[in-house]
């Protein structure tokens, strides 16, 4: 297999870790220009060059090999850029999505848009296998709408185009396929949030399928931040699931919530316990029998709002996608219950990688008991 290491760079010191493949007798700064000019010159990216890249100096950059990280004993989490914004220096979102998983308990780096640009196949497997190798846990991010083109025949657009991009979202498709399957010498944690969630559906074997601008319980076309575009609705949860226990303390009785706005909507989650959620999204997961993941989590009988898979013999990896938005502190959700609940399941998750971790340093055949979670 070809010789890739994983490099790490960044444009200050306080700055996102940024993780690059780096090949044959590179340095981490030249495996980092050799990606920025791939990034400079591939026509379906250029929207998406961050302004920080346009006159960028590499002298200016830190580089190092992730192997020359100091080591943490807490889990190390990647998440995955899909905006521009997330590749500047002092971008928002990855800044403050950085700040609450290291909180949480993390030690979070960035994989940047598309990072496998100008690899081989073989250069791109042995990268894939590197990131599942080293990083504990794989956070796939909200965003754009995915490509139409990795779901349907035919390209159509949505209802409303929200900035897809097929090489972008090939790309990051790929990547959470290979992770959530490669061999690794450790057991790892995928988590998928909204855009990520629709991805790891994809992947397993779900449909995926835009949504129209009637379904306004979704999506509040009228807003101009991530404030005031989402809504909210109730989801029931499985009790006898994962993601149940780790939202411990926050599930609630659903019949007779003031959310419920039909009838049959309130038959359907009659006697089922839930919470209430955002939703800032016009493409959903829906529901195939024969998919490899369970759903967990719903808002009708077929609408998809959590999925998880569980380690077995073949795979170590756990694997859990939410369709809502908990990552939002409450100065955006503007719901501080919401938020607190969406940090406690931050926190268990990283606990549960932990835990996870623990599992493979004292066993190498250990499978962790899923259901029985009793520090929760």
């Amino acid at each position: 297999m070809s010789g890739v290491t994983l490099g790490v760079w960044q444009f200050t010191e306080n700055s996102p870790r940024l993780i690059v493949p780096v090949i044959d007798k590179e340095s981490p700064l030249e495996a980092t220009q050799r990606y920025i000019n791939s990034f400079k010159e591939n026509p379906l990216l250029r929207e998406l060059v961050p302004k920080a890249y346009q006159n960028i100096e590499l002298y200016s950059l830190q580089g190092s090999f992730l192997s020359e990280w100091p080591k943490s004993s807490r889990p190390k989490l990647a998440f995955i850029a899909n905006w521009a914004e997330d590749l500047e220096p002092n971008g928002e979102r990855i800044n403050r999505n950085i700040q609450r998983f290291q909180q949480a308990g993390s030690d979070p780096f960035v994989i940047p848009i598309s990072a496998d640009l100008g690899l081989s196949l073989q250069e791109t497997r042995a990268f894939h296998l590197e990131l599942a190798r080293h990083f504990d846990i794989l956070v796939a991010l909200g965003g754009d709408h995915i490509a139409t083109e990795l779901y349907q025949k035919q390209n159509m657009t949505s209802p409303e185009d929200w900035n897809s991009n097929i090489t972008r979202d090939r790309s990051e498709f790929n990547l959470i396929s290979a992770y959530k399957t490669l061999p690794r010498l450790k057991k790892g944690l995928f988590f998928g949030i909204c855009r990520g969630h629709q991805f790891n559906g994809l992947i397993d074997g779900h449909e995926l399928r835009s949504i129209g601008k009637a379904e306004a319980d979704h999506f509040n076309s009228t807003g101009d931040s991530a404030t005031t575009k989402q809504t909210w609705h109730p989801v029931s949860v499985e009790e006898s699931s994962l993601l149940a226990r780790l939202l411990r303390g926050f599930l609630h009785p659903l019949k007779g919530n003031r959310f419920f706005s039909k009838e049959n909507e309130a038959e359907n989650f009659s006697n089922r316990v839930g919470v209430v959620v955002n939703s800032i999204h016009q493409q959903v997961v829906i529901l195939r029998e024969d998919a490899i993941s369970r759903p967990v989590a719903f808002h009708s009988p077929t609408m998809i709002e959590a999925l998880e898979s569980v380690p077995d013999e073949n795979n170590k990896i756990i694997s859990l996608s939410i369709q809502f938005h908990g990552e939002f502190p409450q100065d955006i959700s503007k719901n501080e219950e919401f938020s607190l609940m969406g940090f406690a399941l931050i926190k268990r998750i990283i606990a549960l990688s932990r835990r996870n971790l623990a599992l493979s340093r004292s066993s190498k055949n250990a499978c962790l008991p899923l259901f029985r979670f009793n520090s929760f």
